[in-house]
């Protein structure tokens, strides 16, 4: 066989390997890179991406991987006698499944059964992200209770850990990769418009479609904020507020990703779902 004829073969070979991985499995760690307390970052293999795991338990463990930072899944492989829903992969849906952190939860969270493996598998938003970064302990429910938590040791160092990892070669860049590392709150400050610039003129609280930051305050349309903690990640900053809005007082909480110096995504989570917003910076 020539040289051209082997390479086609291993190709086709690595095709298959990839294509023979269920859906929801992840990327298997390859050459590790970092570690953060009990967190490994490494390199995925194949060349595919990037890789952060932390164990526990006896023989379980908890992983965040992707090909890209905007394009991540987490696992969590668990014990089956933890739970009454078969999580082995045996079981197409689990509707009773949610992955909870802090006071928001995940639905839409698929079984694993990679060769068996009991677990569960979710598509990671950018509200997730900013959560994560944000909380202490990660955990799972089945119908509202809680079955599992998980300690997690240095969150926000693992995903900039994860960012540092895509960016040496572990993925190609995404388009946004020119955005500010290190953003901070006060790169919020002034106004912002969605649709129409027009708005840039009016005034704060009252003007519909226009969202004005000034220090520790967010205030959009008969809306008035004050951010209580707001906690950076990479180009991320999770914002946690106390909103007072026709006479009533509401805690919420949503991520903000800057896109560039005049542009920004805000993931604001609703009744379960999360919603995204892009908005750019009045002249």
């Amino acid at each position: 066989m020539n040289f051209r004829g082997e390479w086609a073969v291993a190709a086709l070979l690595l095709c298959i390997i990839i294509s023979t991985r269920p859906v929801h499995a992840q990327l298997e760690p390859d050459k590790k890179v970092a570690s953060f307390g009990k967190w490994s970052i490494s390199t995925a293999r194949f060349g595919m991406g990037c890789v952060a795991t932390l164990g526990y338990g006896d023989s379980n463990y908890l992983s965040i991987s992707g090909e890209r930072i905007d394009d991540l899944t987490l696992l969590i492989t668990v014990s089956s006698k933890w739970f009454s829903t078969k999580l082995d992969g045996s079981e197409e849906r689990t509707p009773s499944i949610e992955i909870a952190l802090a006071s928001q939860r995940w639905g839409n969270v698929h079984p694993y059964g990679y060769r068996g493996t009991p677990g569960v598998v979710l598509k990671v938003d950018q509200a997730f992200l900013g959560n994560f970064v944000a909380s202490e302990k990660i955990k799972i429910t089945e119908l509202g209770r809680e079955k599992l938590a998980i300690d997690l040791d240095n969150p926000g160092q693992v995903i900039d850990g994860l960012r540092t990892c895509f960016k040496s070669g572990g993925a190609s860049p995404t388009a946004s990769s020119s955005s500010p590392i290190t953003p901070s709150i006060k790169a919020l400050e002034g106004k912002w418009y969605s649709d129409s610039q027009s708005v840039c003129k009016g005034r704060a609280g009252e003007t519909e479609g226009l969202l004005t930051f000034q220090e520790t305050r967010f205030i959009g349309y008969e809306n008035d904020c004050k951010i209580v903690n707001a906690k950076v990640t990479g180009r991320l900053i999770a914002l946690q507020m106390v909103c007072s809005a026709e006479g009533m007082q509401t805690r919420t909480s949503e991520v903000i990703e800057f896109l560039g110096d005049r542009k920004i995504r805000r993931a604001v989570r609703d009744n379960g779902k999360t919603y995204s917003f892009v908005h750019s910076r009045c002249p």
